[in-house]
């Protein structure tokens, strides 16, 4: 996602998913839409992570998830919103 840094693009379906990958292969994180109806559909956020615990990964974790659901919440409802906005009637073409 990031050149040199972060994560790396592993696969891409164009209107569907998005997965990325930690070089070191521990850590990976998909967005997929997922149709509902003709007119809707629902973003799915996946993240995973393996972690060698130890009493520090396990502080890590306990101190960071809470942060990072709080954070990805917050993107996925700015998606909505952009998205939402986007479809209204004469402002698709729009940005």
């Amino acid at each position: 996602m990031m050149p040199g840094a972060g994560f790396d693009a592993v696969g891409v379906e164009d209107g569907h998913c998005f997965a990325a990958r930690a070089p070191d292969g521990t850590t990976s994180w998909c967005l997929a839409a997922e149709p509902l109806d003709r007119h809707s559909c629902r973003l799915i956020s996946r993240w995973r992570a393996r972690w060698h615990i130890t009493p520090a990964s396990a502080l890590w974790i306990a101190l960071a998830d809470p942060g990072t659901f709080i954070m990805e919440r917050k993107m996925l409802l700015r998606f909505k919103a952009r998205a939402e906005h986007a479809a209204q009637p004469g402002l698709a073409h729009h940005r």
